[in-house]
């Protein structure tokens, strides 16, 4: 079963690619190479990375298995083979070296009867919900390129004798005296003193076992590595401990320059390294003058057998039975209506003040609004007021406050809060909604002159369409559509989802025919097509539109060429991408490029699953077709398919190729088979969150990981208590809420329906108090207990508060990863929100203003920073905090997404 899907290469940052257009893009600087027809007009069932990939994606470390499986063959050259080309140039080095891996898509059970769940998750899957489909890495480095660089990783699939050894994380040591500053292998003498030091990335050959110590074996020869360290010129070198290094392994040797079928698979998971590149070099590439030198190259393809038909439907038909919320991917299909906005019914007075209603969409293209009219309302009818934002809290929303004073009197009024005070003014002028509810675009909010239009039910509807329909399918995720500018997106009245796409027109997420939330085992938008053309076919194709077909034989290549652009194959790559939309029939790499980086034409050719013959396989018949179409180059030819024999390894699979049967298959985009199931986020960044609500617009975000961390931090305990050591804290109850930092108020609010209000009045009683007065008052409230249960409802009410806090001086922490949110909650917790340029509180300025400058990378240091305030304070738990904190947002730092 596959548990996880990686795309072959992370980017060029290092960072996961989880965005499956960016990986398209990367394969549209491929030289050729490209999925399912290549550059020369011929089939193509792999895609190629090489030197034009290599700007987008890291490609040095090597390349990774896609998903988790089992590697039954492979082949390594010991040196490339060559060919020699008649008709001159040098010689062109190419790589035979692959690796197989076989791997199996189960299907989800379907929901169990009640009662039968554990039963049913114990039995096996049965053999239709099983489909084996394979992974091929072929172009692969050979052995002589693996041992001129012994620094380069091997793969572990390797399962040869290791006769190279690394310094790697197990080596630790450390000699100041012979080698300052590194950390690697200790090296001995015979009397067992330290003699040198192998630094970590060391590669060395080792001897016999020493006769006294075992476990220390001669040290033969240093390979590589050795700078900086300290190696003794004795003889022999000298000692070291063989269980702190990192064996290389060798190849088995009977896949040096042949097949190698593995008795007993070899399990290997998503992301382990299945080879480096190879040297794989053309005509081109020799034949000029200079030459243009190796040419590097891997060839990735995905394959399955003849039951794929059969495993889809059974798929798509259990996709209906899952749970809804699995339909995380939106098929927006050929045909689908698009719409515009209705007409406006009306406009907002110049200047006047509008508000969004209570009831609105919190984002999205349009709000739902009232008018806001200046109202006199009784201070004591409202709740706290937001200094930063000018307002109240009234009847369950936030108001704003006009800066009017009012007194028993309508006339007196003063903006002057003194004055109110000193004049005892109990009332306020505040902007109160006002009449019936209305749309308008979320820009229009406030108020402002010119005009303004407004709507009097939500501006799209699916009963007034605009006047086209989607032409190409496409199939977004929920990531996608989130990526779309929020001017793009819109939610109605009916909680209806609404996107604008490519600016055409909007389509909505329900009610709409050939808009269909779908999981991924509905395979949306995969389309099989089978194809039977030979490759003298698609050949003579592309000689016909390239205008190379004269005289007699134009007819005949005419006639091949209608055939296979009618076939289906064909006619849906070019509706795709042939000139930009003008079918020329040509398919050149320009077409193919473009296609690549443009995300509706990528996700076309990404979800065609082609049945054709390998490349690998097959009789050679179906080459030899091609020599009467070679004409003055059939000498180079005759070469060309001698590489070609050289290349084919499907008939040396043996029960491997009884499995197949065939070496016709059905063959994926690896990247739209890897998409279809990969999470857009990979699995270090994708983590669970809570979700407090602030207000009409802002939610806080910390994550699970870091929320667990706080409360074990912070210790659930049953009777209140004052916190040990030199602290400003005060009585502290349940999960570490500090009465000593809260006002009569927000005690009364958060302890509500928790405590008896008995019991809530003797802790406003010791609100406020810290350090020795907060002791002195913990025998007033010591024996009230809290149930863990009530404790946990009280710390979520409490961070909500503190989450309030942080967003109040660091309002762009809402945009951070989980991680950092929850960092930054732990630290306005534990320290408050007060930033001032005091010397206790410089780093809490620091953040805001990393924050305003775009520099959030530098508050880690800013936590750490910190622990200078608590050093030899004998409270070490909190530079131990300030660490975590310091850690975890480094930790949501490396991160763009979390779900």
């Amino acid at each position: 079963m596959i548990k996880k899907w990686l795309f072959p290469f992370p980017a060029a940052n290092g960072k996961e690619i989880t965005d499956p257009n960016a990986f398209y893009a990367a394969l549209a600087g491929s030289e050729d190479g490209f999925f399912p027809i290549g550059a020369n007009g011929l089939w193509h069932g792999g895609v190629h990375f090489g030197a034009g990939t290599s700007a987008a994606l890291k490609q040095d470390d090597g390349i990774r298995c896609i998903a988790d499986g089992e590697v039954v063959a492979y082949r390594l050259d010991a040196r490339y083979p060559e060919v020699q080309y008649p008709s001159g140039g040098g010689k062109a080095a190419y790589s035979t070296g692959f690796v197989l891996v076989r791997h199996k898509l189960v299907l989800p059970p379907p929901p169990s009867p009640p009662g039968n769940a554990s039963s049913e998750a114990a039995a096996p899957p049965p053999a239709d919900d099983v489909l084996v489909f394979f992974s091929l890495y072929m172009h692969l480095l050979d052995k002589a390129g693996y041992d001129s660089a012994p620094h380069l990783k091997r793969p572990k699939y390797w399962g040869g004798p290791a006769v190279t050894y690394a310094v790697g994380a197990k080596a630790k040591d450390k000699e100041p005296a012979l080698a300052p500053g590194k950390t690697g292998l200790r090296i001995r003498n015979a009397a067992h003193e330290a003699a040198g030091l192998l630094p970590t990335g060391a590669v060395v050959k080792l001897g016999a076992a020493s006769p006294k110590r075992p476990a220390f074996n001669e040290l033969a020869s240093v390979v590589s590595g050795a700078e900086g360290g300290k190696v003794p010129d004795s003889t022999p070198i000298g000692y070291v401990f063989k269980a702190e290094l990192d064996a290389i392994p060798e190849p088995d040797a009977a896949a040096v320059g042949a097949v190698y079928v593995l008795p007993t698979p070899i399990p290997v998971a998503a992301g382990a390294l299945m080879g480096h590149m190879g040297n794989y070099q053309n005509f081109d590439d020799i034949y000029p003058i200079p030459a243009r030198g190796p040419r590097p190259l891997v060839h990735l393809e995905v394959f399955t057998g003849a039951d794929l038909p059969a495993f889809l439907a059974r798929s798509r038909a259990r996709a209906a039975l899952l749970d809804p919320k699995q339909r995380n991917r939106l098929l927006i299909d050929v045909g689908a209506q698009v719409y515009e906005p209705i007409p406006a019914t009306g406009s907002i007075p110049d200047g006047m003040q509008i508000s969004p209603s209570s009831d609105s969409p919190k984002s999205g293209r349009w709000a739902k609004a009232k008018l806001l009219v200046p109202t006199i309302v009784p201070r004591s009818g409202l709740g706290a007021y937001q200094a930063s934002t000018k307002t109240y809290q009234y009847q369950g929303q936030r108001v704003t406050f006009t800066g009017r004073f009012v007194g028993a009197a309508d006339s007196q009024v003063t903006t002057n809060e003194a004055e109110a005070k000193r004049l005892g003014y109990a009332r306020r002028e505040v902007m109160l909604p006002s009449g019936d509810a209305f749309w308008v675009q979320r820009s229009d909010l406030g108020s402002k002159a010119g005009v303004r239009q407004k709507w009097d039910k939500f501006p799209l509807q699916l009963s007034q369409p605009g006047p086209s329909t989607i032409n190409t399918s496409r199939v977004l995720t929920k990531a996608d559509l989130e990526k779309i500018p929020a001017i793009d997106r819109a939610l109605d009245a009916n909680g209806r989802q609404w996107w604008r796409l490519n600016r055409v027109g909007w389509i909505c997420e329900r009610d709409q025919a050939k808009v269909v939330w779908k999981s991924p085992w509905d395979w949306a938008g995969f389309e099989l097509v089978e194809e039977t053309s030979r490759p003298a076919d698609l050949m003579a194709r592309d000689v016909h539109h390239l205008g190379g077909a004269t005289g007699a034989e134009a007819p005949n290549f005419k006639q091949r060429a209608d055939n296979v652009d009618g076939g289906p194959l064909l006619s849906k790559v070019r509706q795709a991408i042939d000139k930009q939309g003008v079918a020329d029939g040509v398919l050149t790499r320009q077409e193919f490029k473009r296609a690549l980086s443009l995300p509706w034409l990528a996700d076309r050719i990404g979800r065609l699953i082609v049945r054709y013959e390998s490349e690998w396989g097959g009789d050679m018949s179906k080459w030899d077709e091609l020599d009467a179409l070679m004409m003055e180059g059939k000498a180079d030819w005759r070469v060309e398919k001698q590489r070609i024999k050289e290349l084919a390894f499907l008939a040396q699979l043996g029960s491997i190729r009884d499995f197949l049967g065939t070496s016709t298959f059905y063959y994926w985009h690896a990247v739209g088979l890897i998409s279809n199931f990969k999470s857009r986020c990979s699995a270090e960044c994708s983590v669970p969150y809570l979700e407090l609500v602030l207000d009409e617009e802002t939610v806080y975000r910390p994550s699970s990981e870091t929320m667990s961390w706080m409360l074990a931090t912070e210790r659930y305990m049953k009777n209140p208590y004052v916190p040990s050591g030199n602290t400003a804290s005060g009585i502290t109850i349940g999960y570490g809420y500090d009465l000593g930092h809260q006002t009569t108020q927000k005690i009364r609010q958060d302890l509500n329906g928790i405590y008896s209000d008995v019991d809530i009045e003797k802790f406003v009683g010791v609100a406020g108090k810290k350090k020795e007065d907060a002791r002195k008052s913990l025998d007033d409230v010591g024996d009230i207990e809290i149930s863990e249960e009530n404790a946990l409802k009280l710390a979520a009410r409490m961070k909500k508060t503190y989450a309030k806090q942080v967003v109040d001086v660091y309002p762009e922490a809402v945009k951070l990863h989980p991680h950092c949110q929850g960092a930054l909650l732990s630290l306005v917790v534990n320290r408050g929100n007060e930033v001032s340029e005091k010397d206790r509180r410089k780093e809490m300025l620091e953040i805001q203003n990393d924050f305003k400058s775009g520099n959030v990378e530098q508050i880690p240091s800013r936590l750490r920073s910190m622990k200078r305030l608590w050093e030899n304070t004998g409270q070490g738990g909190l530079i131990t905090r300030r660490e975590e904190e310091a850690l975890f947002f480094e930790k949501g730092l490396k991160c763009e997404c979390w779900e």
